[in-house]
């Protein structure tokens, strides 16, 4: 059986992929196909969209001061809890999220590729009426030591590569363990202040960093190309793979300063 539409004058099968039900009608179908009926739906959307979205800016001026407590709120109300989790639902979190997801590395390292704050792999899940970030090397360590690891802990890394999730490359301890760990490698973003106890200003830059993409031989090739061949920053970051912004950045000297060029 078919049916010819009302709009485009097509005959077509006259089944629920052509058509949408309609009770109080002869046949139990619309007279306009789906097809018709949805280039309608968007005619009407791009004709009342700058109407509907001037309307919600005059509502929300008019209503300021109310929809922002009703944010608070609703913030307030729906906040998560990482402290409700227990040790069975770090370890659910582990095996269905960032387990699959995790790349195998030559050196052992297991890599984190997704969302990163300062290069630490992190996963959004939900614990109790919201949703909290959770770092995803702190779960490895949790489910591999079968232990909850409090706030005060910290899970630091021995291979000095955050993307890393691997338990063995993983070992606890405080705050104050940590910034050993870090100054005995080197790793100190920066100076301390005056009076400290430790004097330890060395910092890893440069091609030692994990996630650096370049060398120093690649900095001194991008001045060259810049001042001999006067390649712009979109011809140089297409020939090592990179954005403008970060070949605009070393050529400013913003990044990689204690390369010589």
């Amino acid at each position: 059986m078919t049916k010819v539409c009302l709009k485009c004058k097509k005959e077509l099968p006259l089944t629920t992929e052509y058509f949408h039900k309609r009770i109080d009608s002869k046949d139990g179908f619309r007279n306009s196909c789906k097809n018709c009926l949805l280039s309608e739906q968007r005619c009407a959307y791009r004709e009342n969209n700058i109407k509907f979205i001037e309307r919600s800016r005059r509502y929300y001026e008019n209503n300021k001061e109310s929809i922002s407590k009703k944010t608070k709120i609703k913030r307030k109300t729906n906040k998560g809890n990482i402290n409700i989790l227990t040790l069975e639902d770090f370890k659910e979190i582990y095996i269905t999220k960032i387990k699959p997801k995790l790349r195998i590395c030559e050196n052992g390292c297991w890599e984190w590729d997704y969302s990163n704050s300062k290069g630490y792999g992190q996963i959004r899940v939900m614990a109790g009426k919201g949703s909290v970030l959770v770092q995803t090397h702190r779960v490895s360590k949790m489910v591999s030591e079968n232990r909850i690891i409090i706030s005060d802990e910290c899970v630091c890394h021995s291979c000095d590569n955050p993307k890393c999730n691997n338990p063995e490359h993983l070992f606890t301890g405080s705050q104050i363990d940590n910034i050993a760990d870090m100054n005995t490698k080197g790793r100190q973003g920066g100076t301390f202040k005056k009076g400290h106890i430790n004097k330890y200003e060395a910092q890893v830059r440069g091609e030692k960093t994990p996630i650096s993409k370049l060398e120093e031989d690649d900095i001194k090739e991008i001045f060259r190309l810049k001042r001999e061949e006067g390649l712009g920053y979109k011809r140089i970051a297409k020939i090592y793979g990179l954005s403008p912004e970060t070949i605009r950045a070393v050529l400013k000297r913003r990044t990689w300063k204690h390369v010589e060029v």
